[in-house]
């Protein structure tokens, strides 16, 4: 078990409890509950990611 600091609410946590895209990018910055709250704060789930056809290849 190991414990860290939140940059955003400014509490401990376990960083046994991040999620599974944090352990993804070892992101242990954010407390689970501000992870959540901050990813989904930029979307509304209706993105519109057409602009970058063609942009891949």
């Amino acid at each position: 078990m190991t414990k860290s600091f939140c940059v955003m609410c400014k509490e401990i946590y376990d960083t046994d409890d991040n999620t599974y895209e944090q352990r993804i990018i070892v992101d242990e910055d954010f407390c689970p509950i501000c992870w959540q709250r901050e990813i989904t704060s930029f979307t509304d789930g209706n993105i519109d990611f057409s602009y970058l056809e063609g942009l891949v290849k």
